[in-house]
């Protein structure tokens, strides 16, 4: 199984057979590992994004953020565009206090299809603030997606 622990554009590679390896190919010591990962999120951002390789293969999906991770789908890679897509919802997530974003991510959603009558996913409010703002690094507003309702 291969982890990517991704923090804020450092990646460090985690093969738990062969060792742990930054971004360049370098070997570098478990101990060293939990303290950069530490560090990092303290210091530099908040969250810290774990990376696992675990969703099947599916032409609609890329990614998913599940506090404190992001899936992806095996044998693809973690795309800047999709990382921030993520952190956005990540960001998201911490200002809900993390359940109350996935009960009104759930219930939106059910909403707008029953209303529509077709798969909603794109119009829901969260959505909308990620896919409208991946682009752009570092983005983040408070509340943001309240003026996608």
């Amino acid at each position: 199984m291969i982890l990517d622990y991704a923090i804020e554009g450092h990646i460090i590679w985690c093969r738990s057979n062969l060792g742990v390896f930054n971004e360049k190919g370098k070997k570098v010591t478990r101990k060293s590992l939990r303290i950069m990962i530490t560090l990092l999120s303290f210091i530099k951002t908040l969250p810290v994004m774990i990376v696992i390789k675990i969703l099947p293969r599916n032409k609609r999906i890329a990614a998913m953020a599940i506090f404190p991770f992001i899936l992806i789908t095996k044998g693809s890679l973690l795309s800047d565009r999709i990382r921030r897509h993520e952190l956005i919802h990540f960001r998201q997530q911490l200002e809900m206090l993390i359940l109350p974003f996935y009960l009104w991510y759930i219930l939106e959603w059910l909403i707008r299809t029953i209303a529509t009558g077709k798969d909603s996913y794109r119009s829901i409010s969260f959505e909308k603030e990620a896919y409208a703002n991946e682009h752009i690094i570092g983005y983040r507003k408070w509340f943001g997606w309240i003026k996608y309702l």
